[in-house]
Protein backbone atom coordinates (compact mmCIF):
# COMPACT_ATOMS: atom_id res chain seq x y z
CA UNK A 1 0.00 0.00 0.00
CA UNK A 2 1.25 3.37 -1.13
CA UNK A 3 0.16 6.67 1.10
CA UNK A 4 -1.40 8.97 -0.70
CA UNK A 5 0.38 11.60 -1.95
CA UNK A 6 3.26 9.53 -2.53
CA UNK A 7 4.25 6.85 -5.87
CA UNK A 8 6.15 3.54 -6.68
CA UNK A 9 9.70 3.86 -7.49
CA UNK A 10 12.48 1.47 -7.90
CA UNK A 11 15.78 2.02 -6.16
CA UNK A 12 17.54 2.16 -9.21
CA UNK A 13 15.15 5.33 -10.83
CA UNK A 14 16.43 6.95 -7.60
CA UNK A 15 20.22 6.89 -7.63
CA UNK A 16 23.47 5.88 -9.55
CA UNK A 17 25.32 3.05 -7.70
CA UNK A 18 29.00 2.95 -8.91
CA UNK A 19 30.55 -0.15 -7.98
CA UNK A 20 34.01 0.31 -6.43
CA UNK A 21 37.65 -0.79 -8.49
CA UNK A 22 39.47 -3.80 -8.54
CA UNK A 23 42.54 -3.22 -6.74
CA UNK A 24 45.11 -6.30 -6.79
CA UNK A 25 47.78 -6.83 -4.15
CA UNK A 26 49.82 -5.17 -6.23
CA UNK A 27 48.10 -1.85 -6.32
CA UNK A 28 48.20 -1.65 -2.17
CA UNK A 29 50.99 0.31 -0.46
CA UNK A 30 51.25 2.53 2.43
CA UNK A 31 51.10 5.67 0.77
CA UNK A 32 48.81 7.77 -1.04
CA UNK A 33 44.77 7.77 -0.63
CA UNK A 34 43.29 4.54 1.99
CA UNK A 35 41.45 2.09 -0.08
CA UNK A 36 38.13 1.39 1.41
CA UNK A 37 37.19 -1.80 1.65
CA UNK A 38 33.97 -3.00 4.02
CA UNK A 39 35.56 -3.39 6.86
CA UNK A 40 36.97 0.32 7.03
CA UNK A 41 32.90 0.58 6.75
CA UNK A 42 31.99 -1.19 9.69
CA UNK A 43 35.28 -0.39 11.84
CA UNK A 44 36.56 2.99 12.03
CA UNK A 45 40.10 1.29 13.06
CA UNK A 46 40.25 -1.54 10.14
CA UNK A 47 43.99 -2.16 9.38
CA UNK A 48 43.96 0.26 6.04
CA UNK A 49 45.56 -0.27 2.49
CA UNK A 50 46.55 2.83 0.88
CA UNK A 51 46.91 3.57 -3.09
CA UNK A 52 49.06 6.13 -4.41
CA UNK A 53 48.21 5.87 -8.16
CA UNK A 54 46.91 8.70 -10.21
CA UNK A 55 44.91 6.78 -11.83
CA UNK A 56 41.70 6.86 -10.05
CA UNK A 57 38.59 7.67 -11.99
CA UNK A 58 36.17 10.35 -10.27
CA UNK A 59 33.46 7.45 -10.07
CA UNK A 60 35.68 5.88 -7.11
CA UNK A 61 37.05 8.62 -5.53
CA UNK A 62 35.01 9.40 -2.22
CA UNK A 63 35.12 12.37 0.31
CA UNK A 64 32.63 13.25 3.26
CA UNK A 65 29.52 13.45 3.24
CA UNK A 66 29.31 10.65 0.18
CA UNK A 67 26.88 7.88 0.54
CA UNK A 68 28.33 4.30 0.04
CA UNK A 69 26.59 0.20 0.02
CA UNK A 70 28.78 -2.59 0.26
CA UNK A 71 26.13 -5.22 -1.26
CA UNK A 72 28.51 -8.06 -0.77
CA UNK A 73 28.65 -10.28 2.84
CA UNK A 74 27.73 -7.66 4.76
CA UNK A 75 25.05 -5.25 3.37
CA UNK A 76 25.54 -1.89 5.16
CA UNK A 77 24.67 1.85 4.50
CA UNK A 78 26.76 4.80 5.63
CA UNK A 79 27.71 8.46 4.74
CA UNK A 80 31.18 8.85 4.46
CA UNK A 81 33.24 10.88 6.98
CA UNK A 82 36.52 10.08 7.31
CA UNK A 83 38.22 12.13 4.43
CA UNK A 84 39.42 11.45 0.75
CA UNK A 85 39.66 7.62 -0.25
CA UNK A 86 38.91 5.30 -2.87
CA UNK A 87 36.60 2.78 -3.26
CA UNK A 88 37.54 -0.73 -3.26
CA UNK A 89 35.08 -3.46 -5.29
CA UNK A 90 31.82 -4.92 -3.65
CA UNK A 91 30.54 -1.29 -2.13
CA UNK A 92 28.61 1.42 -4.70
CA UNK A 93 29.23 4.98 -3.87
CA UNK A 94 25.37 5.81 -4.35
CA UNK A 95 24.68 9.27 -5.83
CA UNK A 96 21.09 10.87 -6.00
CA UNK A 97 19.60 11.64 -8.88
CA UNK A 98 18.47 15.15 -9.58
CA UNK A 99 15.11 15.80 -7.30
CA UNK A 100 16.11 13.11 -4.72
CA UNK A 101 16.82 13.99 -1.32
CA UNK A 102 20.10 12.58 -0.08
CA UNK A 103 18.90 12.20 3.29
CA UNK A 104 15.61 10.87 2.27
CA UNK A 105 17.71 8.50 -0.03
CA UNK A 106 20.11 7.00 2.70
CA UNK A 107 17.04 6.49 5.47
CA UNK A 108 15.29 4.57 2.83
CA UNK A 109 18.38 2.68 1.67
CA UNK A 110 19.19 1.49 4.99
CA UNK A 111 15.64 0.86 6.18
CA UNK A 112 15.18 -1.25 3.03
CA UNK A 113 18.56 -3.50 4.37
CA UNK A 114 16.47 -6.43 5.42
CA UNK A 115 14.10 -6.48 2.17
CA UNK A 116 17.36 -6.38 -0.02
CA UNK A 117 18.86 -9.11 1.67
CA UNK A 118 15.98 -11.44 1.20
CA UNK A 119 16.64 -10.75 -2.65
CA UNK A 120 20.83 -11.57 -2.35
CA UNK A 121 22.46 -14.13 -4.19
CA UNK A 122 25.25 -16.53 -3.33
CA UNK A 123 25.50 -19.67 -0.91
CA UNK A 124 28.72 -18.73 0.81
CA UNK A 125 28.87 -14.95 0.18
CA UNK A 126 25.73 -13.69 -0.22
CA UNK A 127 25.71 -10.22 -2.82
CA UNK A 128 22.61 -8.05 -3.92
CA UNK A 129 22.98 -8.08 -8.04
CA UNK A 130 22.55 -4.49 -9.42
CA UNK A 131 19.29 -6.20 -11.46
CA UNK A 132 17.41 -6.12 -7.88
CA UNK A 133 18.06 -2.78 -7.42
CA UNK A 134 16.13 -1.87 -11.03
CA UNK A 135 13.30 -4.47 -9.75
CA UNK A 136 13.02 -2.81 -5.68
CA UNK A 137 10.26 -0.98 -5.06
CA UNK A 138 9.91 1.78 -2.85
CA UNK A 139 7.11 4.49 -1.75
CA UNK A 140 8.12 7.83 -2.28
CA UNK A 141 6.95 11.34 -1.99
CA UNK A 142 5.62 12.57 -4.99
Amino acid sequence: MVPEGWEKRTLASLADYHNGRAFKPHDWGKEGLPIIRIAQMTNPIAKTDFYSGDDIEAKHKINNGDMLFSWSATLAVMLWNRGPAVLNQHIFKVEEKPGIDSDFLYHLLNNSIDALAEHSHGSTMKHIKKGVLKDFIVPVPS
